[in-house]
């Protein structure tokens, strides 16, 4: 009998906590200054930035003023734990990675909790990758819960699969 009462509080707890976990999903404010949907001006002085749209979300291109004939692409998804947009970090992040490989990195704002879910998420990352794939090799980086996009991206199905690393996936942390 003490077995089911331990085990009932349990539940209870946990259903406590998904409440709690919805809610804060659902009312998410990013803290201020750090939301940035726009373009950083650095990133305008190194790169040309071009935009389109895949189901009413922007994919953003970005190519090296330096190297525009680049034959090295990156597709990348942001982090943000699905509930947090692009942020002035992401954009910082991906003015490094242009200056510092030269490559095209193509990077999608891909919808988030509450309004979209997982399908939209991997409906969009399908897309975006179909048009990255065709034109020939490339790399999919993510951090954070665009990390977790491109890993379950590349086991997806079984059958139908993203891209994965030949060998064991590597992972690294920028200083």
């Amino acid at each position: 009998m003490i077995y089911l009462i331990k085990l009932l509080g349990a539940m209870i707890m946990l259903f406590a906590l998904l409440v709690l976990l919805l809610l804060f999903s659902y009312y998410y404010v990013p803290p201020k200054g750090t939301k940035a949907k726009r373009i950083t001006k650095e990133l305008k002085k190194t790169a040309n930035v071009k935009k389109y749209k895949i189901d009413g979300r922007t994919v953003y291109t970005i190519t090296n003023k330096e190297a525009p004939e680049s034959s090295l692409r990156i597709l990348y998804f942001h982090g943000g734990g699905y509930v947090g947009g692009i942020t002035l970090h992401h954009w910082n992040f991906i003015n490094k990675l242009s200056k510092s490989t030269k490559a095209v990195i193509i990077f999608p704002d891909y919808p988030l909790v509450p309004k979209g879910n997982y399908r939209d998420v991997f409906r969009m990352g399908e897309e975006v990758y179909r048009q990255v794939a065709s034109q020939g090799d490339f790399i999919m980086l993510g951090d954070s819960a665009g990390g977790a996009i491109r890993i379950s991206a590349c086991t997806k199905n079984g059958k139908r699969r993203f891209c994965c690393a030949k060998k064991d996936d590597i992972n690294f942390t920028l200083a």
